[in-house]
């Protein structure tokens, strides 16, 4: 019986590799695809997320120039307020003024201490003169000092007055400091002391004094008084006086 060949069925080895080649770039692109949508999609994603934080941001910053424009504004009216304020305690102080250092008694009188002081200085005062005259508290309960006098007079020239001649009354004793205006003037027994009489200043305006002569005594200026509310510093008879307004303006001295 004669013998029958059958067809060769078995690929060749070379086709069964290209075919496993071709499977396997078809997975890769496959894959690669997917990929690119993936990246894609995630691409897409943060897109939109930095759009949302750009529109954030920008309302942010619309917000905190809103915000820095309305500060400016109410800080204005704050400065604008403090400055109407400051002006208005100075008018309602400028009749009055303050006696400091005065020694303290249970008898005393201290509107017979103050019309004794008067005489002393030169100043013609009758009782209408003086609305008011009286100790007041301390702004510091622990200071061992004596509560200020303080006095209301009719008329800021009359104030002034006082003031002025004050001042003259100590310079003319200049040669002699123990006799500056002090205690024994107003006929106080005991342990004489210097009298000083002052502007009535708001609490603030003491405090900047205060700090302007202790740093003034530091820096050796000679000169440091108070005008119409109004601090001032002079560093020696050539200088310039310099007002001083706060204390950034003396931290510049």
């Amino acid at each position: 019986m004669p013998s029958i060949h059958l067809p060769n069925i078995v690929p060749p080895k070379e086709t069964m590799q290209r075919k496993a080649i071709n499977l396997d770039q078809q997975e890769i692109k496959t894959a690669i695809q997917d990929i690119e949508k993936e990246f894609t999609k995630t691409t897409d994603h943060i897109c939109e997320e930095q759009k949302d934080l750009k529109s954030l941001i920008s309302k942010k910053d619309e917000t905190m120039s809103r915000l820095e424009q309305e500060n400016c504004t109410l800080q204005s009216e704050i400065n604008g307020l403090k400055s109407r304020l400051y002006n208005m305690e100075n008018i309602s102080r400028s009749r009055n003024i303050e006696l400091q250092s005065v020694p303290e008694s249970q008898s005393e009188n201290v509107l017979q201490l103050f019309k004794r002081l008067c005489s002393i200085i030169g100043v013609k005062m009758d009782d209408t003169n003086i609305l008011a005259c009286r100790r007041v508290a301390k702004m510091n309960a622990k200071s061992n000092r004596p509560r200020n006098i303080l006095v209301t007079l009719s008329s800021q020239n009359l104030r002034d007055l006082v003031l002025s001649s004050t001042t003259r009354f100590n310079k003319s004793q200049s040669k002699d400091h123990t006799q500056m205006l002090n205690s024994s003037h107003l006929g106080i027994s005991g342990e004489k002391t210097r009298i000083y009489i002052t502007e009535h200043l708001s609490p603030e305006c003491k405090h900047l004094y205060s700090e302007t002569r202790r740093v003034a005594k530091e820096k050796e200026y000679k000169y440091v008084w108070v005008k119409f509310g109004k601090i001032y510093v002079r560093k020696n008879d050539e200088c310039e006086a310099i007002q001083i307004k706060n204390v950034e303006r003396l931290r510049e001295i």
